[in-house]
């Protein structure tokens, strides 16, 4: 595993993404390596985020806050995206994501269920990935409970 954290720049954290996950999965299975993110605060939370759409982060452990920054960030970027190429904008309905309905069963932590927007933030997270990367590696959000 290369733990990596929002310290670093977005350039560097892309890099070494990339880089360790061609290098090590020739060597290895590609379940057996993975890339973890620590965003370390909330202004450093989205340095990661070209990695991730790439698929080649596959453990981030945001707070509530810096996972809605995260999740803003990729609505920004689906909206522009797929405006610039249809006019309209997709809603990400038929991503093909299968995960269990997160909306109707609220994740149950220990001790309360979290709110609606951390899990509809989950979801829009793991729907930036590739869907043919998200079917060749498991991705894992941890949410910390911290600010």
């Amino acid at each position: 595993m290369l733990v990596l954290d929002g310290n670093l720049s977005k350039e560097s954290i892309s890099f070494l993404a990339s880089f360790s996950s061609s290098m090590l999965s020739s060597h290895t299975s590609s379940s057996s390596f993975s890339v973890f993110f620590e965003p370390t605060s909330l202004e450093k939370s989205t340095r990661c985020l070209d990695a991730w759409r790439r698929g080649n982060v596959h453990f981030m452990s945001p707070n509530a806050l810096e996972l809605r920054r995260i999740a803003a960030e990729i609505e920004d970027i689906r909206a522009k995206t797929q405006h610039a190429k249809t006019g309209s904008i997709d809603d990400g309905s038929d991503s093909g994501i299968s995960i269990v309905d997160l909306k109707s069963t609220r994740m149950k932590t220990q001790q309360a269920p979290l709110p609606k927007q951390v899990c509809d933030d989950v979801v829009t997270a793991l729907r930036a990935i590739p869907l043919e990367m998200r079917r060749r590696n498991n991705y894992h959000i941890i949410i910390t409970r911290g600010r």
